[in-house]
């Protein structure tokens, strides 16, 4: 009764605080515009990765009598299908790329990243729901909170209380279950909005656990949020008076949300460096080439011909020997072109490592990971695209050269496929894989979130506990 009575009594002066009041309704008018910049921007890269799939297959299709061979330097696109929790939070989407070219001989990275062709307008279309609750958000607790326990204190109402015989513990289960309220009305709205533009977008990729993904939204950053609120009490419990407690808190949201995330960043950069993009580059050149460049390959691939048909000469082979050189120097290809990757991938997984090991400093890391790997937009999806990409690949280089190979008889390069052929070669959709497959990854970033929550419901109890204790001494 007394922890309810004191509740009512927080929020009314919260409410009654005009310049909470004023950031209150800021804060909810950014996150709304946030939600509709980011539910636009999903659905218009949905209709561009539409539109370039059906002009990309049209042109395909069309492309009449032609050696396969041909066809393949041509080759298509693969689009990447994007979420709909990417209007919540868009993670990497601007950053690794839409699209990857698939053609013979090479296997590309992903291509068409946002991030740079934005122009000036950049700035507000990165913009997310996420980004308000992990930054602004707290500071708006903040604001909230911070004279709690140091208003009182300022003005001796605190001393009064106490003196009254209400205990340490029924303030603090009052200031907290004030929070918590104060929490759910900043929530409820937020979420609420951001939950509808994404189960209303208009989007063709549809995750296999929609539900179970946005229950694990919910989760985080009501913990993030809460752990917030725990220590903004526990700050306001140890500070003499409004002043010194909002000086305390503005540092820490700085420091935690704003300063550390940087500098983790910074960090990771450092130990785990980018690798020259040129040099990748030259590096996927020279493995396209390897085995045209190699007599001893070429020998070989040709005596491995030979003994699987049983002839002496190439000229007795059944087949175009030409097609079958060009699917041997494609699976020769195939592994070096993945070590090249894996050893980029294992830089960005080296850079994730730091910065999943540093969520442990601030919570804003942890719950930025968790997001976007939720919502399906971190490097660990993009990476499930990009190999599902490259399987379609050579999926359809085999088909072309298959088709050659059995084909083309004395014509050799003169072969031409019939144009019925190119509607044989699958389209790729792409498919977006459940959230189980990467919940190993962020098991260090669930802890440290849970580890801030508890160190921050102590520090406040603790902070609480010891004001009470001053109080009643004075």
């Amino acid at each position: 009764m007394i922890a309810r009575q004191i509740a009512a009594k927080d929020l009314t002066l919260v409410f009654r605080n005009h310049r909470v009041m004023a950031v209150f309704v800021a804060v909810v008018l950014v996150m709304l515009g946030a939600v509709l910049i980011g539910a636009e921007r999903t659905a218009s890269f949905d209709r561009e990765r539409n539109s370039a799939l059906a002009a990309d297959r049209e042109v395909w299709l069309g492309q009449g009598a032609r050696n396969p061979h041909s066809a393949a330097h041509f080759s298509r696109y693969a689009f990447k299908p994007l979420p709909a929790l990417a209007s919540f939070d868009p993670g990497t989407v601007d950053y690794a790329g839409l699209a990857v070219w698939m053609e013979a001989h090479r296997r590309n990275p992903a291509t068409f990243r946002y991030a740079e062709s934005a122009g000036a307008s950049s700035t507000f279309e990165n913009l997310s729901p996420a980004w308000v609750l992990q930054a602004l958000v707290p500071l708006l607790i903040v604001l909230a909170l911070f004279p709690s326990y140091a208003g009182e204190r300022e003005d001796g109402t605190l001393r009064q209380l106490l003196g009254t015989g209400v205990t340490s513990d029924a303030v603090f289960a009052g200031k907290l279950l004030a929070a918590l309220r104060l929490l759910l009305l900043i929530l409820l709205p937020l979420v609420a909005c951001s939950m509808l533009a994404v189960a209303f977008s208009d989007i063709d990729a549809h995750q296999p656990d929609p539900q179970l993904r946005t229950l694990g939204l919910a989760v985080a950053y009501s913990v993030y949020l809460l752990a917030f609120c725990l220590v903004a009490l526990g700050v306001s419990a140890l500070s003499p008076n409004r002043r010194s407690a909002a000086i305390g808190l503005f540092a820490f949201w700085f420091v935690f949300v704003v300063l550390v995330p940087r500098l983790a960043g910074e960090l990771a950069l450092a130990r785990s460096p980018q690798p020259d993009a040129t040099e990748i580059a030259n590096s996927l050149g020279e493995i396209g080439m390897a085995f045209w460049d190699s007599d001893e390959l070429r020998d070989t691939a040709r005596q491995q011909a030979l003994e699987k048909y049983g002839v002496q000469s190439v000229e007795e082979l059944p087949i175009d020997y030409a097609a079958y050189e060009l699917q041997f120097s494609e699976e020769y290809a195939d592994p070096l072109y993945a070590e090249v990757y894996r050893e980029l991938d294992a830089v960005h997984a080296a850079q994730e490592r730091t910065l999943s090991a540093l969520s442990m400093v601030s919570p804003t890391l942890a719950v930025a990971r968790l997001s976007a790997g939720l919502a399906g937009t971190d490097r660990a999806h993009h990476l499930a695209f990009t190999q599902e990409a490259e399987l379609h690949r050579q999926k359809i280089i085999k088909q072309m050269n298959d088709d050659m190979m059995l084909n083309a008889g004395d014509a050799g390069y003169g072969y031409q496929s019939d144009p019925e052929f190119w509607g044989e070669i699958a389209d790729f959709h792409g498919s977006l894989p459940p959230w189980s497959r990467f919940a190993s990854q962020y098991l260090w970033d669930l802890l440290a979130l849970l580890v801030w929550l508890a160190a921050a419901f102590l520090f406040a109890r603790n902070a609480v506990a010891r004001a009470g204790d001053m109080e009643r001494a004075r």
